[in-house]
């Protein structure tokens, strides 16, 4: 019987099959294998010995070497040969981005959340995939897969939630004006003679609380809508005015509740020598800022005749509060405020103090909705809430943490190195310099030579580097000295409440009818030259278009209008009419 003969097309496909067969077999056999079990470091260790030995002139034994470092020798071979780049692990395919784009990339990234401009992960593979896409890179799509490696070979990246901060904060904190004010602190310091005097380093800060609670994250149902019953769409301010020292000791703190009158249930269970006020508002003002004044100074101890230094913010009940600041200096008491929108970073009561006390507000006020059934917190059960969340945050650890971490204890004030580095500043300084030549991590070998590396286009093209034009300078009484309470700043505040002009109330007429006064005829005040300084025209003359209307004349400057010119320009009413060049 003779042979089937078989087509070419079946000999293909048995092929085809064959090859699918053994592939699945070699993936099988890898399967559950564990790759990469040798040390990065010690890669880098080995490289780097093998390329000493060969600058010396001596050929290593790379069977050798890899037995001293404990490592593979193929995997050691493949790098020293140039086939794969670096010491890190390297499974797989290579990146279709050589390792120069995607250090650029990394730069541009890092140096973009510096500057308070981070970028998404959508934006990350947006601008990849135009890299390659005008770099002619054949099957790059800048997916899901290579987000995910990249993050992997750039560690120092990750995914982070940003905080809100404002274009105001971002450019206030520039280096020359923080420098400036540490160099103000310091030199006061030195010349009270308190630099190694913690106790006397004060600082005072206010800030809001609401009784509207929320959870930042919660466990719920997968693919189902999960909700937090509140007490309401949002909550009320209540104002909480505290202070404390570098050794951990608090001024008597200030509540102030919204409102007309005090009551004398919302005093219950409130912490010890705490100050309960109120105010149409819920917010400090002046008069309640001295009142505080009054109670810390009081506190201080009498037989210490040193003097003691006050760090505060810019508010305007605090800057210019002319009868707090004469009794801090009647008291020997130095008041320094910070520079403008640098709070958030320089003022440490607003990272160490308050951050912990409406974290223990908000999860103790959770508590309390829940137990509750979502009822709105009455004032008279503020405390009950308050003041566990104050005892928490209140503590001898984060007042010292606070005024440590933001070199307030003049011992660490020399130190430069530490202090904060304000990057969002630069937005208003001059564009950033060509930041293609950063790197990141130890130096690796190009998969691209120089010359090609020069000829494509790069991510610094594609990516904008956001600056922002110095606006026009607004005349703004700020205040010359950070020196609250000296003879410089004693005298521009006092020259500032003089060039106040009191406020005149209008005078009310009393209700009723009342006769219209009659106009004066014009022929019995108005000479024939006077022109209307109006519309120019002249009394009595025939070509005048408004020669039937009556004319009034300004009270000040005697200057005669037609009646309707005179209400274009200036303010007339049944008895007087000045006009605008005079109200000015």
């Amino acid at each position: 019987m003779a042979p089937i003969q078989r087509g070419e097309g079946q000999r293909e496909r048995e092929k085809r099959s064959d090859r699918a067969i053994q592939k699945r077999k070699r993936q099988q056999s890898r399967k559950g294998r564990k790759l990469n079990q040798w040390s990065e470091e010690r890669m880098a260790g080995a490289i780097e010995e093998y390329e000493q030995e060969v600058t010396e002139g001596h050929k290593p034994k790379l069977r050798f070497l890899a037995r001293a470092w404990n490592i593979p020798k193929s995997t050691l071979q493949r790098r020293v040969k140039g086939l794969v780049s670096g010491y890190r692990h390297a499974s797989g395919k290579s990146p279709l981005l050589s390792v120069q784009a995607e250090s650029e990339l990394a730069s541009l990234v890092k140096m973009l959340a510096e500057r308070r401009f981070p970028l998404e992960r959508s934006d990350i593979r947006r601008i990849a995939f135009q890299y390659g896409k005008i770099n002619g890179i054949p099957g790059f799509s800048a997916g899901h897969y290579w987000f995910e490696g990249f993050m992997k070979r750039n560690p120092n990246l990750s995914l982070r939630k940003p905080e809100s901060l404002s274009a105001a904060r971002a450019s206030g904190m520039n280096l020359t004006v923080v420098e400036q004010w540490f160099q103000t602190y310091t030199s006061l310091l030195h010349c009270l003679q308190i630099q190694e005097m913690p106790s006397h380093l004060w600082n005072c800060d206010e800030s809001g609380l609401q009784d509207h609670f929320i959870s930042k994250k919660v466990v719920g149902v997968t693919g189902k809508s999960c909700f937090q019953v509140t007490s309401g769409e949002k909550g009320e301010t209540t104002t909480v005015l505290a202070g404390f020292n570098a050794v951990g000791t608090y001024t008597p703190t200030m509540v102030i509740f919204k409102g007309k009158r005090l009551r004398a249930e919302w005093l219950e269970e409130r912490p010890e020598k705490a100050i309960i006020r109120v105010s149409d508002n819920g917010w400090i003002n002046s008069q309640l800022f001295l009142e505080w004044g009054q109670r810390f100074v009081q506190q201080l101890p009498k037989e210490d005749p040193r003097p003691h230094v006050l760090l505060l913010d810019g508010h305007y009940s605090h800057v210019f509060n002319l009868e707090f600041l004469e009794l801090m200096k009647k008291n020997n008491i130095h008041v320094v405020s910070y520079p403008p929108h640098t709070t958030h970073a320089l003022q440490p009561a607003d990272r160490s103090l308050f951050r912990s006390l409406k974290h223990h507000w908000q999860e103790l006020g959770r508590k309390w909705t829940r137990k509750t059934g979502g009822k709105k917190l009455p004032k008279q059960l503020f405390f009950s809430v308050f003041s566990p969340a104050w005892k928490k945050a209140a503590t001898v650890e984060n007042a010292q943490a606070g005024l440590t971490l933001l070199l307030i204890i003049t011992p660490l004030v020399s130190t430069l190195t530490t202090r904060p580095a304000p990057h969002a500043s630069t937005l208003t300084t001059r564009p950033a310099p060509h930041v293609s030549t950063l790197t990141t991590g130890p130096p690796s070998l190009p998969s691209t030579s120089t010359a090609e590396w020069a000829s494509i286009v790069r991510f610094s093209d594609l990516i904008e580097v956001p600056t922002r034009e110095r606006g026009k300078k607004r005349m703004m009484a700020r205040p010359p000295s950070y020196h609250l309470t000296s003879q410089e700043h004693f005298n521009f505040v006092q020259a500032k409440a003089d060039k106040k002009k009191p406020k005149t109330t209008k005078v009310r007429k009393p209700a009723g009818v009342r006769p219209k006064k009659a106009a004066v005829p014009a022929l019995q005040t108005v000479q024939g030259s006077d022109p209307c300084t109006g519309c120019k025209g002249v009394y009595g003359d025939a070509s005048d278009p408004k020669g039937n209307e009556n004319w009034v004349a300004c009270c000040h400057c005697q200057r005669w209008y037609h009646e309707s010119c005179g209400e274009l320009n200036g303010l007339m009413d049944d008895d007087d009419f000045i006009c605008l060049g005079c109200v000015h």
